[in-house]
C-alpha cells in the first residue's frame, strides 16, 4: 500500500475544492503535478474521499489511530533482500524469486509493486540488422510503394517456403524483465534461425 503525505492530501484535498468536487480531475492533476508514471498508482477514489471527509468532519488529514495488524512479511529486511535478489537477476521469474527466499509468491510481488514500485517489463524481441539492411528496407519500401501508385488492386503473392525450426523457439510471455524504470533492452535474434526448408 503506497503512503501519501501530508502534502499529496493537501493537493488532492485543494483540487477536489477547485475543480467542482470531481474526483477524476483530481487524479488527473494529482498524476500530473506528482510526475506519478502511468503504470503507478494514484489515491483511489474512496480515499480521496476520505481523505475529504476527514478534513471536513475532524479538522484533520492523518489518521493518527494506527490500522490493521502489524507487518510480519513486509518488513524492510525482506523488501531489502526482494531488491537485492531481483538487482541480482531482473529477468528470473518472481515465483523462482519467491521459493528460493522461502516467502510466498503473493508477498514477494507485493513487495515489487506495493514496497520496490518495480513493474514486470516485457522484453521486445526484434531480428538482428546488418548494417545494408537498412538501404535494402528502404528501396523495397519506395518499390512498393510504386507498386502501389500504379495499381491500387495489386495482389501481393508470398512464397509457399515453410521452415522447420530443430532448436525450440522462446516462450515470450515468460520474458519478463523486473525494474522500478522501463530498461529498453532489446533482445536481438538473427532474422533466420537454422532450419529446415521445404517447398
Amino acid at each position: 500500500m503506497v503512503s501519501w503525505t501530508v502534502e499529496h492530501r493537501v493537493f488532492a484535498y485543494d483540487c477536489f475544492v477547485r475543480n467542482n468536487e470531481s474526483v477524476t480531475v483530481v487524479q488527473r492533476e494529482f498524476r500530473r503535478h506528482f510526475k506519478i508514471h502511468r503504470n503507478r498508482a494514484v489515491p483511489s477514489r474512496n480515499t480521496i474521499l476520505r481523505w475529504v471527509e476527514s478534513l471536513r468532519s475532524r479538522g484533520e488529514l492523518i489518521n493518527r489511530r494506527p490500522r490493521g495488524v502489524p507487518r510480519t512479511v513486509r518488513t524492510p529486511e525482506n523488501v531489502e533482500i526482494v531488491r537485492q535478489a531481483f538487482l541480482l537477476s531482473p529477468t528470473r521469474s518472481a515465483r523462482k524469486h519467491a521459493a528460493t527466499l522461502h516467502l510466498s509468491d503473493r508477498s514477494v510481488r507485493r513487495i515489487l509493486r506495493m514496497d520496490l514500485l518495480f513493474h514486470p517489463y516485457k522484453l521486445a524481441i526484434v531480428q538482428q540488422l546488418q548494417p545494408g539492411d537498412y538501404a535494402q528496407r528502404m528501396n523495397f519500401a519506395r518499390e512498393m510503394e510504386a507498386l502501389i501508385d500504379q495499381n491500387e488492386n495489386l495482389i501481393l503473392f508470398m512464397s509457399d517456403e515453410a521452415h522447420f525450426h530443430p532448436n525450440t523457439m522462446v516462450n515470450q510471455q515468460n520474458c519478463r524483465y523486473w525494474a522500478n524504470e522501463n530498461p529498453q533492452q532489446l533482445h536481438e535474434r538473427p532474422l533466420h534461425s537454422p532450419k529446415v526448408t521445404e517447398k
